[in-house]
């Protein structure tokens, strides 16, 4: 297909290492440090360890294992011109008299992405591709 094309020229333009950087500044491959125990880091491989292919194979989504909190906290982070923030589960917490006993507030873990402008653009690329697919 024409798109697969253009995905994998771009891809090799930008190169291993940019790719896997770009994915690990949104969060894929490490901890979220959502207040949860056990989170996992799901898979990125350092791009020394991939063959020839995998760079082609990543862009797809293959050989990457993405956990549903990294791929939240991506999408939030592109909602919010690439700034990612810390996920929580628990706003806030009260004891049994309704004393607030603790409190998480929005915290920004880094920037990530090449900026606000490209975030948009992505946006607005997903709205025009889900209108389409409504019109199907």
């Amino acid at each position: 297909m024409i798109g697969d094309a253009v995905r994998i020229k771009a891809l090799n333009t930008l190169g291993a290492d940019r790719f896997y950087n770009g994915l690990n500044a949104f969060g894929i491959g490490r901890r979220s440090g959502i207040d949860l125990p056990g989170e996992a880091a799901g898979l990125l491989r350092a791009p020394a360890k991939w063959r020839t292919i995998e760079l082609a194979d990543h862009g797809f989504g293959q050989g990457v294992a993405v956990t549903p909190i990294q791929l939240a906290t991506a999408y939030a982070a592109i909602a919010n011109g690439g700034l990612v923030m810390r996920p929580y589960v628990v706003a806030a917490a009260y004891d049994a008299a309704g004393n607030e006993i603790m409190r998480h507030t929005p915290q920004a873990l880094r920037r990530a992405g090449p900026g606000r402008e490209l975030c948009t653009a992505f946006r607005r690329s997903n709205s025009l591709a889900l209108a389409a697919g409504a019109r199907l």
